[in-house]
């Protein structure tokens, strides 16, 4: 029997990893990677094993001796999960650690985090000057917000100390519906969304007209669901068949952006679809209240993210993998139209 390579796939049934997944298993040499996600339920984990081929093993990312028992059993493991949890990331880095430790090889980390490294406090009132680049990896170290860098941070340590080769994700606001078996059944086993357009669909609906905080000028990177599960697949591929190609560690960081748009064009967009499908009257948007952003956004610190800058280019991935997105600003117009009929569905539906 040829062997095959023992991948730990967490966080299949998300957005993000379920697209991403479905890509990485239609890779030219799938036949040879053991994949085994970690679900909740054993539900979930039966339509994963008939409908993808794959091994599952149930139980919570959140019971850390068991994350790190089975972390231990791979030579990849794939974590798109509560990423930005610092004690699931310390239970998976014990898992890798412990399997250096027994076996003398190295394994391999493919992390997840979020251009929300990069924001700031702008609340809408400006479009910031600073595009990070991610072959500044001094800049990367020195970014300062609190939102997940320190977990990214804690990743990269450890192919500094020498138990893992690690490589971190950095997808900016991931939009568009995946498609797939995951994803196509009237009831999907895998989130067809990700939080941003339903949470504005949800307040312009409710509120009946669009708002924004401040000038809406501030400014997201985004990317297509399917260019950033392309960018998962290339990572993979490198970081197997040719690692030479692919900087890890303190430089294995990759954004994954195509394009970039404020505030105020994603929230105007919503509200013309809205408009289209005769939900609301008036697309354009005004500001929001104090009142009003707490009842809809729950909290300021929310408020703050979604209103904040968060900049950056994808030069890495596109230099070392030669990834190249395929949507375009035009496909973004056209596929939010789309992010908001699903999620005003749902929104009817609850």
């Amino acid at each position: 029997m040829s062997f095959k390579i023992p991948i730990l796939y967490i966080g299949a049934t998300g957005y993000i990893g379920g697209s991403a997944l479905q890509a990485i298993l239609a890779h030219p040499k799938a036949n040879t990677f053991e994949i085994t996600a970690l679900v909740r339920s054993e539900a979930k984990a039966k339509v994963l094993e008939s409908a993808l081929g794959i091994k599952t093993v149930i139980g919570s990312i959140q019971d850390h001796a068991f994350l790190t028992e089975n972390v231990e059993k791979a030579d990849v493991v794939i974590q798109q999960a509560n990423a930005d949890d610092m004690e699931v990331t310390k239970a998976v880095l014990a898992g890798l650690k412990r399997k250096f430790e027994k076996t003398g090889k190295k394994p391999i980390l493919i992390h997840t985090s979020g251009t929300g490294i990069l924001i700031d406090n702008a609340r809408g009132e400006y479009a910031s000057p600073t595009i990070t680049s991610d072959l500044d990896a001094a800049a990367i170290e020195k970014i300062s917000a609190i939102y997940r860098h320190a977990v990214d941070l804690l990743v990269s340590s450890a192919d500094v100390e020498g138990y893992a080769t690690t490589y971190i994700a950095v997808p900016g606001i991931v939009y568009g519906r995946p498609k797939g078996p995951l994803f196509d059944d009237a009831e999907p086993i895998a989130n067809t969304q990700t939080v941003v357009v339903p949470r504005y669909t949800e307040a312009i609906a409710q509120r009946g007209r669009p708002g924004i905080v401040g000038k809406g000028a501030n400014i997201w990177a985004y990317v297509h669901v399917d260019d950033n599960a392309d960018a998962y697949v290339r990572v993979l591929d490198a970081a197997l068949y040719d690692p030479a190609r692919i900087s890890h560690g303190r430089e294995g960081f990759f954004f994954v952006e195509s394009s970039e748009h404020s505030a105020y064009e994603l929230v105007k967009l919503i509200a013309e679809a809205l408009v289209e499908l005769g939900v609301i009257t008036d697309a354009e948007p005004d500001v929001y209240t104090a009142e009003e952003r707490l009842k809809y956004f729950g909290s300021e610190v929310i408020v703050s993210i979604f209103f904040a800058n968060a900049r950056c280019t994808a030069d890495r991935i596109r230099k070392e993998l030669g990834w190249a997105p395929k949507h375009t600003t035009e496909d973004f117009v056209q596929h939010i139209k789309e992010d908001v009929e699903v999620a005003l569905k749902k929104l009817k539906a609850q």
